[in-house]
């Protein structure tokens, strides 16, 4: 199957993946928290990272027809959403190549100052000897990590 390389966002408020902490999205991406999905409250998103989609199909929601197609966590394949594909009632069509992910299975994780990706060890000379060893970046450590939403 080969190597998954996901994209790690550059942001104060991230919302990961509740099982395995993938990113997927950015605070700043929300359109809108007046939402409801299969596990209760959900967010409508601008972009979304990390993801799979599938087959697209016709379902009747709570606003109307609209054609979707599920998003999968691309680490853990733990399916965390659907994407809006079309949306047949002319105000609903906001909604379309747009995102819905559901609240119980995210995480937030806030950073005082966003981390820089990919965390790799640099490499200083010692002051003694000209002999390199491994030196780790200063890490900006996650403040706060809660389960969803606001």
């Amino acid at each position: 199957m080969g190597l998954r390389y996901n994209v790690y966002l550059d942001s104060n408020r991230i919302y990961t993946c509740k099982k395995c902490k993938t990113h997927l999205s950015n605070h700043e991406d929300i359109i809108s928290r007046n939402f409801r999905g299969q596990h209760g409250k959900a967010f409508l998103f601008s972009m979304v990272v990390n993801v799979n989609e599938t087959q697209p199909v016709e379902r009747n929601m709570t606003t109307g027809r609209h054609i979707v197609r599920d998003i999968k966590c691309r680490q853990c394949e733990i399916v965390v959403g659907w994407k809006y594909d079309k949306a047949y009632e002319v105000q609903e069509q906001y909604k379309e190549n747009k995102f819905i992910l559901e609240a119980e299975l995210l995480s937030q994780a806030t950073y005082l100052n966003p981390p820089i990706f990919p965390p790799f060890p640099t490499f200083a000379p010692s002051k003694k000897r000209r002999v390199y060893k491994a030196v780790k970046p200063q890490s900006n450590p996650i403040v706060n990590q809660q389960s969803h939403g606001d």
